[in-house]
């Protein structure tokens, strides 16, 4: 039988959030994030390794720059943070492990705003990325909705347009590994 879940946490009793489970086979080796803030938010990587018996050895960057390698033991987690960091995007990589073995591995952002409000986003895999997305709604008046967009490519700039509800706002310029955040009033 086909089941879905998600987890949903309530944070300092002041904030809310709903996060859909990843499924099994749809585990993959690499994950991206647009953004990292551990400056003006309280933001924590967060990897998981499902595997029963092999454990999984994983790069983390930030803005292209190699910060650290885990080894995560079977069923074991890490967390890492670092203070003062501002950027994006953020790539989390499994690579093979001391038995030759590249582990499939799960990964999500946590951020906690000004200690009242908490959010978890699950990574999106990289085998996933493509050049167009879609968001229902935009709201600018009774909050405040920013676009974060990333770009994974190394070499190149990405040339992103933007538009909303069909009408053209403008184009960005995304350098190498680097992320831009855009609003509109």
């Amino acid at each position: 039988m086909l089941i879905f879940a998600s987890e949903r946490s309530v944070f300092a009793g002041t904030s809310f959030n709903e996060t859909m489970g990843y499924p099994t086979n749809r585990l993959t080796t690499e994950y991206w994030f647009p953004w990292y803030d551990k400056s003006t938010m309280m933001t924590r990587v967060l990897i998981g390794n499902p595997n029963a018996i092999e454990t999984a050895r994983v790069e983390l960057y930030i803005g292209g720059v190699y910060k650290e390698t885990f080894n995560i033991l079977p069923y074991g987690s890490v967390t890492p943070g670092y203070d003062g960091l501002v950027g994006g995007p953020v790539r989390v990589l499994s690579i093979p492990n001391g038995n030759g073995v590249t582990v499939p591995i799960f990964a999500s952002e946590r951020a906690v705003y000004a200690g009242v409000s908490f959010d978890e986003m699950m990574g999106y895999p990289a085998n996933r990325l493509t050049t167009e997305y879609w968001f229902p709604w935009y709201d600018k008046k009774s909050m405040v909705t920013d676009l974060v967009i990333g770009n994974t490519d190394g070499v190149e700039t990405a040339k992103v347009e933007v538009y909303i509800a069909g009408e053209y706002k403008e184009t960005l310029d995304i350098l190498p590994y680097e992320s831009a955040t855009a609003w509109y009033d």
